[in-house]
């Protein structure tokens, strides 16, 4: 409900080409399980598109559970979208499947 400031979009960005960088994610443990969540109609995350290509990258990267899910109908705030009991459900599930 607010803009951000032009600092607030500086960090942004840095933290987003931070993570990208193949020596950072070359760091994370491959036994760690990654969920990818997304709304299909996110501009921000591409449509979804963007979302599937940093899943690949991580898959590349050797990560070896990887799981995603792409909700209908729904933008970049997927927990205050009509989906949100099923948004809330699925990353219950996944975070009780691994714990």
């Amino acid at each position: 409900g607010y803009v951000f400031t032009v600092n607030g979009f500086q960090t942004l960005f840095d933290v987003i080409s931070y993570i990208q960088e193949d020596a950072h994610v070359k760091k994370i443990t491959a036994e760690l399980p990654l969920l990818f969540v997304a709304g299909e109609e996110d501009p921000v995350g591409g449509y979804g598109q963007d979302v599937k290509a940093v899943a690949q990258a991580y898959r590349q990267a050797g990560i070896r559970e990887i799981k995603e899910i792409y909700y209908k109908g729904c933008r970049h705030e997927i927990l205050n979208e009509d989906a949100y009991p099923q948004v809330k459900a699925d990353i219950l599930a996944f975070l009780e499947a691994h714990i």
